[in-house]
């Protein structure tokens, strides 16, 4: 058919695979796919969801470009950015300031998710730093009219404002996980590398059960039950909270995949002058790459974002110029960087980018890197009088128990209903600005 947007998933599927594998095949078969996107475009234009979802296709546009370097598709980012829905200035603007109440595609959750990346692929094309401006408009904007606690704004299954009792749908979190990965990899900003790890490390697990055998379609900030029941929400089914195979709809079952791959695959980036590497998210991982001509390994070893402290084990075949850019989030006030136990002056980025330290220097084989970043105790001021409290990248809950309920006859696996095991109706007796004075940190096992 003339439907466009299951070919750009296909077209995603593609790239991950030749990016883990090298097959060669995939680029020659992409070029040719994409000169017949460019033969067909103009009579078959990009409509319904390929026109609002448009962002996707040009990535793996892009994707070719940097790797095939064949001019003679630059025509198609033209054709492609004039097709697709102009998200910038929907976002700047802002139409959507309430509760959803008509369905419309540029209010749907996981539209706006995926919308988020088209104006810094716009910017990819021409240069100009209003793209940028209108993106961090829009984000703010989102922030006003439908954030949650978590940092994300809600979307069940439309935008649905700042109640607490809003659902966020788990569909959502993926793309906009994915869409962060790419605003950062293109402007390089701090800020959405926040943004990605609130949504990696607090909505994503949240969406799952403790074994990852069943989840959510949508999830509440304030979710007390997780249940069949009628719930006053934009556009969503009876069996949205419950856990399972595919309560609701079976579409969160095929997104859900791409969140945590696609987080370790961006969770280390390349310098803009080849000679360097950023950690972007932080966390566990291990690194193997080549940096102008060197084969470069980093261990990162720590239990972030559980603890404050990450270290970084360099292996190296020989002595190697490098430099290493690690992210300091929003929240850490103070951070301190030491090599080989010694200290080091932490300076800011040297091009200015907030949100980035930078060291370079001459690396030897089993060089350490230590990065702390203190975390304190910070309360945030909600709609109706609500305080949410958070730690460090770690937005905080007061859990009553849970109670797991298998649905009689479910097949497979089984869809679960969660009910609270003591009273939920639980308050904080302190005020925002006090939080910091009153509250008090313990860490199993640290002194």
């Amino acid at each position: 058919n003339d439907d466009w947007w299951p070919r750009m998933v296909a077209l995603k599927a593609l790239m991950q695979h030749h990016e883990a594998t090298e097959d060669a095949r995939v680029p020659a078969f992409m070029e040719r796919y994409l000169r017949h996107q460019a033969d067909n475009l103009p009579a078959r234009p990009l409509t319904g969801a390929s026109g609002v979802r448009g962002a996707e296709n040009l990535l793996a546009l892009y994707w070719l470009l940097e790797r095939a370097g064949d001019r003679g598709l630059l025509g198609l980012v033209d054709t492609l950015l004039a097709q697709t829905v102009d998200w910038g200035s929907w976002l700047e603007e802002m139409p959507a300031r309430d509760v959803t109440g008509v369905w419309d595609p540029m209010s749907e959750g996981v539209n706006v998710a995926i919308g988020l990346k088209t104006p810094a692929l716009r910017y990819l094309a021409d240069g100009d730093a209003g793209h940028r401006r209108q993106l961090d408009a829009g984000l703010a904007n989102l922030d006003r009219y439908h954030g949650q606690v978590h940092g994300f704004f809600s979307a069940d299954e439309w935008l649905g404002g700042t109640d607490a009792r809003r659902g966020t749908e788990l569909c959502a979190i993926v793309e906009a996980m994915y869409s962060f990965e790419q605003l950062v990899r293109i402007y390089g900003g701090g800020d959405y590398a926040d943004r990605l790890e609130n949504l990696a490390y607090n909505l994503l697990p949240a969406a799952f059960d403790a074994r990852m055998t069943a989840r959510q379609c949508h999830q509440q900030a304030n979710q007390v039950l997780a249940t069949i029941a009628d719930r006053d929400w934009t556009r969503a089914d009876d069996d949205c909270t419950i856990f399972g195979l595919e309560p609701n709809s079976g579409c969160c079952t095929a997104d859900l995949q791409q969140g945590w791959p696609k987080l370790v695959s961006s969770m280390w980036m390349g310098t803009a002058d080849g000679r360097g590497l950023a950690a972007v998210v932080h966390g566990p991982s291990q690194l193997e790459t080549v940096i102008a001509g060197r084969r470069v390994g980093i261990e990162t070893i720590t239990e972030y974002p559980f603890e404050e402290t990450l270290r970084y084990r360099i292996t190296l075949a020989a002595p190697t110029d490098l430099g290493l850019v690690l992210r300091v989030p929003a929240w850490c006030a103070d951070p301190t960087l030491k090599v080989n136990g010694n200290d080091v002056p932490v300076g800011a980025h040297p091009d200015g980018e907030a949100g980035f330290l930078r060291t370079d220097r001459t690396w030897e084989n089993g060089d350490e890197l230590e990065l702390r970043l203190p975390m304190s105790v910070r309360a945030q001021e909600r709609p109706g009088g609500g305080v949410g409290i958070s730690l460090g990248p770690l937005h905080l809950v007061a859990s009553p128990g849970e109670v797991w309920s298998r649905l009689p006859d479910s097949p497979g696996l089984g869809d679960f209903e969660v009910r609270p095991r003591r009273s939920w109706n639980l308050g904080l007796a302190i005020r925002p600005g006090s939080v910091d004075r009153v509250a008090r940190v313990e860490r199993p096992g640290v002194q």
